[in-house]
């Protein structure tokens, strides 16, 4: 957090233990809930596009409550952690106060408060679509190195340096000798044709089809400040 401010550069983050159904008690002043059952397929997932239709049910459910705060849904994943599962959801909202190529999240401390209450909620209503483990839920704001999880993200975007990295090597890509085949592009985002993805290294142009990208986010770099 910024001194002196609500509005946030890094990332706000608001945990909570939560699982559906079950036996529900106080611990530790936050409200834990225990549920058996088996791992659904999303659970074993990290991270993937949110049109993606193995995400679709779960950001059916979370982005009307987004929406309800004014703040817009970036990504939602599921993984498994030392400390157990983690359901991650990034929110963010537009900075008036930024100009040309600054960024920073205008959601607060706050917004990730209000977003995990009335989340919470919605899940255990909704209980068919969330994770079928115990699972912490967390809701951040994307940070600086922000994913990119939609079509209109990759148009946003456009002229910034990102990282792209596929599910599967794209066909036609020849790997160098000895290597293997690359699933893993960093470059300049030229934006989108059709349904596919122009990344810019140097001399490369990488045409890359949305559908398969598994994850994908802007690059962030500090600028060095001159030496006197």
């Amino acid at each position: 957090m910024v001194p002196g401010t609500s509005r946030l550069v890094g990332t706000c983050r608001v945990s909570s233990p939560w699982a559906l159904g079950g036996e529900k008690d106080l611990s530790g002043g936050r409200l834990a809930a225990r549920r058996t059952g088996a791992i659904s397929p999303l659970s074993l997932s990290s991270r993937t596009m949110l049109d993606d239709p193995q995400t679709q049910p779960l950001t059916a459910v979370i982005e009307p409550v987004c929406l309800a705060h004014g703040v817009e849904l970036v990504d939602v994943s599921v993984s498994r952690e030392p400390g157990g599962a983690v359901l991650r959801v990034l929110i963010d909202r537009e900075r008036g106060d930024l100009e040309g190529e600054q960024i920073g999240s205008g959601v607060s401390l706050a917004d990730c408060q209000d977003v995990s209450r009335d989340l919470s909620v919605a899940l255990d209503v909704n209980e068919a679509v969330a994770p079928k483990i115990r699972y912490r839920l967390e809701v951040s704001s994307p940070g600086l190195d922000r994913p990119l999880t939609r079509r209109k993200d990759f148009e946003k975007y456009a002229g910034r340096e990102v990282h792209v990295q596929t599910r599967l090597p794209l066909p036609g890509e020849v790997p160098a000798p000895g290597a293997n085949p690359r699933r893993k592009f960093h470059g300049v985002l030229e934006g989108v044709e059709g349904e596919t993805v122009r990344v810019v290294d140097g001399p490369a142009v990488f045409q890359i089809p949305l559908a398969a990208i598994a994850k994908a986010n802007v690059v962030h770099r500090f600028a060095q400040k001159s030496k006197r």
